[in-house]
């Protein structure tokens, strides 16, 4: 049977909702911490109304309250309720109606790829699966819920099956030293089912340790951009880009040929004659 929802159990839920953050789903503890202090702010304006057979909890209050803030932080706060919300409805089996809890229209974020230097500056300290894991993202432009996911009955050597958005299936073909590294890996480790035994969130957390070392902070999916940026900038159709990351329109791919644009424009800027002579003769 559904639990009816008041003001005093939305906040004595609220310590076991940041304790499933931390334990179970393992946010770091300055995620966690960003959860607190939405909640802290929002719970005490959300309006309940407990009347109706069903209760219904309106946003609207604590929306007012940040409405002048740009567009991606009001989302990220909304975000973050909406994930408490679910995990009332879905693990702790409360039934309500939420009001106001719908995302605005903000601008989209160009991709933030890694350069080429980058990468490579990181692949020098890198033991053998850290240097899997790196050339698994950038040089097939996996997501990170894919890569966690690979199961061996679905390689190769000269293929890869994922499973992405969707539950939509995509062949990748693997780079020879890609192929080499892989199935030293295999020989190696002995996996069983899957290829790597870390969860998500564990690959996400080694990566970002490894390459913060280098001073160079960043998450995973930036190397899924990187396989795409370089790969326009080398002259690659887009719709082969489009197809290997698995995307369901090119809408979504075209993003990055914005980036590989404005990449060839500045590479033109230093590299034109008329250009570099006018830069020489600039008066020190």
């Amino acid at each position: 049977m559904k639990k009816q929802l008041d003001q005093k159990q939305l906040l004595q839920e609220k310590l076991e909702f940041l304790a499933y953050l931390k334990d179970i789903r393992g946010l770091s503890i300055k995620t966690v911490q960003t959860y607190e202090i939405v909640l802290n702010q929002a719970l005490k304006l959300i309006d309940i109304k407990s009347k109706a057979k069903i209760p219904s909890l309106n946003l609207m209050p604590y929306r007012k309250l940040i409405a002048k803030q740009n567009a991606n932080t009001i989302n990220k706060k909304i975000a973050a309720l909406n994930t408490y919300f679910n995990y009332l409805k879905e693990l702790r089996n409360y039934d309500f109606k939420l009001i106001g809890n719908d995302h605005i229209k903000a601008l989209a974020k160009l991709p933030n790829p890694l350069s080429q230097d980058k990468i490579n500056e990181v692949l020098k300290i890198t033991n053998s699966k850290e240097h899997l894991l790196i050339l698994m993202f950038y040089g097939l432009g996996l997501r990170l819920s894919e890569l966690a996911n690979i199961k061996l009955e679905n390689i190769n050597y000269h293929w890869l099956k994922v499973l992405g958005k969707g539950n939509k299936e995509r062949i990748l073909p693997l780079l020879p030293n890609l192929s080499e590294r892989l199935f030293a890996y295999i020989a190696s480790e002995q996996p069983k089912q899957l290829l790597f035994k870390e969860k998500d969130y564990q690959i996400r957390y080694i990566l970002q340790k490894l390459f913060y070392k280098q001073g160079i902070k960043m998450h995973p999916h930036q190397l899924r951009h990187s396989f795409a940026t370089h790969l326009l900038n080398q002259g690659a159709r887009i719709n082969d880009v489009s197809e290997l990351l698995g995307h369901s329109s090119l809408v979504s791919t075209q993003r990055y040929t914005k980036i590989s644009n404005t990449l060839k424009y500045q590479h033109y800027l230093k590299a034109h004659p008329l250009e570099t002579q006018q830069t020489k003769s600039k008066p020190q």
